[in-house]
């Protein structure tokens, strides 16, 4: 079955291809992706798969400062000035003691400077946790498939992306991995979200036959 998948992935790189330049050439905001919503529903039409719509009802520790806005005069203190930022940590614990000091520093800053602090604090992506037991799972199942596209893994550093996985992994035992896709030619690549991020678009096909193979061997594990 395994063969007959990887096979099938092969014989369909270009339309893996054409499906993610569309997706990159038409984006959408956040929770309003009405085009991207039907395009999906529009490429799984007569696959024999069920399809709903509308669900949900509706389509170490890192602190970075995003914007700091006090405009006026720049030798002028200003009345009013404007923060705004993200936080992220590697566990629930550290997300909620870095809450918890950022509104002590605000309050701080009021009493000693005789200011009004409005502090809003929004929680948003979780961190990202990979389940050890089923991570192990993956990287055999990746190492000892007999794939000329899957060439090597490897065990990447600790990250602090916002992720929407992580929502996924907090209710379900997941294991989240990177493809690798630097451009040929090219040695030093950008990371992803970077203004100058590329991919070689090949590592589509590998993604494919990586996550064939995880499925197959789960299932098979899991008979």
């Amino acid at each position: 079955m395994k063969e007959k998948l990887m096979k099938m992935l092969e014989n369909r790189k270009d339309e893996m291809i054409k499906i993610r330049r569309y997706l990159h050439e038409n984006p959408e905001l956040s929770f309003q992706e009405k085009k991207t919503s039907q395009y999906i529903v529009e490429f799984y039409k007569g696959k024999n798969v069920e399809i709903q719509t509308n669900v949900g009802g509706g389509y170490g520790i890192i602190v970075t400062i995003g914007s700091f806005d006090g405009k006026g005069t720049f030798n002028v203190i200003k009345d009013k000035v404007e923060l705004e930022g993200d936080v992220r940590g590697m566990t629930e614990e550290t997300r909620e003691l870095i809450e918890k000091e950022i509104r002590r520093i605000a309050k701080g800053i009021e009493e000693e400077f005789n200011v009004t602090c409005e502090l809003t604090y929004t929680p948003d992506y979780p961190p990202l946790y990979n389940n050890p037991e089923l991570t192990k799972m993956v990287e055999t199942a990746l190492k000892n498939t007999n794939d000329r596209d899957i060439k090597e893994v490897k065990e990447f550093p600790k990250l602090s992306p916002s992720e929407d996985f992580a929502h996924y992994a907090k209710k379900f035992p997941a294991c989240f991995f990177y493809i690798c896709c630097t451009p040929k030619g090219v040695e030093k690549p950008y990371f992803n979200h970077h203004p100058k991020f590329d991919i070689d678009e090949d590592a589509l096909l590998v993604a494919a036959k990586a996550v064939g193979t995880v499925i197959c061997d789960y299932y098979q594990i899991n008979e």
